[in-house]
């Protein structure tokens, strides 16, 4: 299904923001990760986040995207799309899906 938060509204070089919720040692499903595939394909930057403090770096961060890039990647994610934010660090999601 859909992820677990949603910001429909384009900032820099995306169409929305999504973001699957995680807590512990829980796990992506191979349909999330689809989904998130499929979200991103269509522009939409896609994250899983362990807790909250995560979630508010992301969307602060996606909040504060300029429109247009002057040279400093202001229009852009510092990480790049599809990424599992965990205890600070930060890894790509992998699996078929």
């Amino acid at each position: 299904g859909i992820p677990d938060l949603c910001l429909p509204v384009p900032k820099g070089i995306y169409n929305g923001l999504y973001i699957e919720m995680k807590y512990n040692n829980g796990r992506l499903e191979e349909s999330q990760k689809k989904m998130l595939r499929e979200l991103a394909a269509v522009g939409h930057y896609c994250v899983v986040c362990y807790g909250a403090e995560e979630a508010i770096k992301i969307l602060t961060e996606y909040c504060n995207l300029k429109p247009i890039d002057t040279g400093n990647r202001e229009d852009a994610m510092r990480h790049q799309n599809l990424t599992i934010h965990k205890g600070g660090k930060v890894r790509c999601i992998t699996g078929k899906g």
